[in-house]
């Protein structure tokens, strides 16, 4: 499967092809949040005009990184061979959905690291690198 559709309203469809198709599967959804009301990214409708998302007003309706993620696995689980973003796509996205699939592109050096978060991250780090006037 190709464009349009996001990860939500693409997976039931992959779930329903991967019964009675034996090949490889490929799942290349839109990274946008697509509903059952509204299930491709054509049809997304600004909840505050009212007017069509489609095609230079997406912005608001793209997935988060877990959201991908979460597709990732999903589609993993399934049995996808073939994974990928259409239109819409962001390199950061890519690297999410080769990790899920066990890879570690180049980029995952790019990857969040919470343990490094002024606030979230692991307290000695924190300390150690992010305190004024604090030295080894």
């Amino acid at each position: 499967l190709n464009c349009c559709r996001g990860p939500s309203t693409m997976l039931p469809l992959l779930k329903e092809i991967k019964k009675v198709c034996k090949g490889p599967i490929a799942a290349l959804p839109v990274p946008f949040r697509t509903t059952s009301e509204e299930p491709t990214m054509e049809v997304l409708t600004d909840p505050d005009t009212g007017m069509p998302a489609f095609p230079v007003d997406l912005p608001r309706f793209f997935c988060s990184r877990t959201q991908i993620a979460e597709f990732a696995a999903q589609a993993k689980e399934i049995g996808v061979q073939y994974i990928g973003l259409c239109c819409g796509n962001a390199s950061h996205y890519t690297r999410l959905l080769a990790e899920e699939y066990g890879r570690k592109p180049p980029a995952s050096k790019y990857a969040p690291d919470m343990s490094k978060h002024y606030r979230f991250g692991n307290k000695e780090f924190v300390k150690k690198h992010h305190t004024p006037g604090q030295q080894d």
